[in-house]
């Protein structure tokens, strides 16, 4: 009795595990295989702050004029923009400084941030800047928060030549464990 008990939770186990083992391998592929030339004209570039090359990414997007604005979200205490890395890439004295929002720690609270802003504003579409990896994180957040607005993905690629390809695992394995809580989260 007590065998075939453990053998079906073995099995069960290792359902379970090839199931998250499977959902990691498409995680990190959608997440590392996205293609940017469909980014269109919006309403506002938004960009998530803490990765790298994130806000030179968005500000060449808003230097291409693909957005009359430009929002950064999860900018901490007194920061300006001027000493932000990568502030060097916007062209002021043609489009304006950016909006800063600075009320923001983490993604979900980067995308209530936003979706507060967007809908004072009246906006109705948005390109998302943020790490390749953190996009499908996100997209969940920020589409559990303003269903009604388009959200245009934009992934910075990570440099795994650069920081290492165990470094770039580990930082997968890592967002993806998040991701999947965040699943969990929005469909409870």
């Amino acid at each position: 009795m007590m065998k075939k008990r453990q053998k079906r939770l073995l099995i069960i186990a290792a359902v379970l595990l090839a199931l998250y083992a499977c959902g990691f391998a498409l995680f990190a592929f959608y997440a590392c295989a996205r293609e940017q030339n469909d980014v269109k004209y919006v309403d506002a570039i938004v960009v998530l702050t803490g990765g790298h090359n994130r806000l030179s990414a968005a500000s060449e997007l808003f230097n291409r004029g693909l957005a009359p604005r430009l929002f950064i979200s999860g900018v901490g205490g007194g920061a300006e923009f001027k000493s932000m890395s990568g502030a060097e890439v916007l062209h002021e004295e043609k489009r304006g400084l950016p909006e800063l929002g600075r009320d923001a720690s983490n993604t979900r609270e980067n995308a209530l941030e936003v979706s507060l802003w967007v809908k004072a504003q009246g906006l109705k579409s948005i390109i998302l800047v943020t790490s390749d990896y953190h996009l499908p994180r996100s997209l969940l957040e920020f589409r559990a928060m303003i269903p009604d607005v388009e959200i245009v993905p934009f992934g910075v690629a990570f440099d795994a030549e650069k920081k290492g390809y165990f470094t770039w695992l580990g930082v997968l394995f890592k967002e993806y464990n998040k991701c999947v809580v965040a699943y969990l989260r929005t469909l409870f």
